[in-house]
C-alpha cells in the first residue's frame, strides 16, 4: 500500500492532495465463503477480493466548511472519500438503482467482504462500504483516544475527516 498527503495553496485555496495506490495494508482474500462467485470455502483464498493498483491521486479541502444546503450520497456509486491506508470508501448503493447493502440478505453483495469488510470491484478499486474492521483496529492501536473515541479513518471528498463508529459516552 502506498499513502501520502500534501496541503498545496490552489487559487488561496488549501487543499489536501492525496496520493495512493488504493491497496490495502491488511490481508484481502475474500475466504470461507462457500458459494459466493470469486470467495474461496473455509480455509481456502478466493481472488474476488483481490485489489490491484490504482495509481490515483485526490483532492479534498483541507479547511472544509459546513455548506448552507446538503446532498444525499446515499445512492452514489463510487467513491465518495478514501481510507488512511488510501482505500476507495463508498457508500451503501450497490446498484444504479439505489440498492442498499442489505445484511440480511444471504445473497447481497456483503457476501464478498473480506475479512476486513471490503473487496474489489471488478477494476480492482478495493474499498469499504462499511467500517473497516481491520483499519480501525490499526488507527486505535496506533493512535488510542483517551475518551474511546473512534480514531479517525479517512477524509470525506468534502475535507471533512471520517471516524469510526464510536463516539464520546458522557455521564452526567
Amino acid at each position: 500500500t502506498t499513502y501520502s498527503e500534501t496541503i498545496s495553496d490552489d487559487s488561496g485555496f488549501e487543499k489536501r492532495n492525496i496520493a495512493t495506490n488504493g491497496c490495502p495494508n491488511h490481508y484481502s482474500y475474500c475466504t470461507g465463503k462457500s458459494g459466493v462467485d470469486g470467495c474461496g470455502a473455509v480455509g481456502e483464498e478466493g481472488t474476488a477480493s483481490e485489489a490491484t493498483d490504482q495509481s490515483r491521486s485526490v483532492d479534498v479541502p483541507a479547511n472544509p466548511v459546513i455548506a448552507d444546503s446538503t446532498t444525499d450520497l446515499s445512492c452514489t456509486m463510487g467513491t465518495i472519500g478514501v481510507a488512511l491506508n488510501g482505500v476507495s470508501i463508498y457508500s451503501g448503493a450497490v446498484s444504479e438503482d439505489c440498492t442498499q447493502l442489505d445484511v440480511d440478505d444471504p445473497m447481497s453483495e456483503w457476501n464478498a467482504f473480506d475479512l476486513c469488510a471490503g473487496h474489489a470491484q471488478q477494476s480492482g478499486d478495493y474499498h469499504y462500504h462499511f467500517p473497516p474492521s481491520c483499519l480501525l483496529e490499526q488507527a486505535s492501536t496506533s493512535n488510542p483516544t483517551a475518551d474511546g473515541h473512534s480514531p479517525q479513518v479517512g477524509w470525506a471528498n468534502d475535507g471533512f475527516p471520517i471516524y469510526g463508529p464510536l463516539g464520546v459516552c458522557l455521564l452526567y
